[in-house]
């Protein structure tokens, strides 16, 4: 089967199936990032995007509908790229500001 590495697994549109799946195996938790472009695309926007608050609360939603408890990783090596390439990431103290109101 071909595999396309642009998309990966698409767990943003197929969530539903895949927490489906977890249900099946009988999955007690499930561990996940909050993608910090997600919700604040450039990372240093003073306020969320709510599209992407809203797709994080309905897959907690259904996590728990399906009795899997939700464990959330605030950031797992994501950085909104723009700020890698405008601040220098961490080493700009101002990135910390914007991290801490992700």
């Amino acid at each position: 089967m071909f595999c396309d590495t642009k998309v990966a697994t698409d767990h943003y549109h197929h969530y539903q199936e895949d927490i489906d799946y977890m249900a099946q195996m009988g999955y007690k938790a499930y561990r996940f990032s909050v993608v910090w472009s997600r919700i604040h695309p450039l990372g240093n926007e003073e306020s969320p995007n709510e599209a992407g608050l809203a797709y994080y609360e309905k897959m907690v939603d259904y996590l728990l509908s399906k009795g899997i408890e939700p464990v959330v990783s605030l950031v797992h090596f994501d950085m909104p790229d723009y700020l890698l390439k405008n601040y220098n990431g961490f080493m700009n103290k101002e990135v910390i500001n914007f991290y801490a109101r992700h």
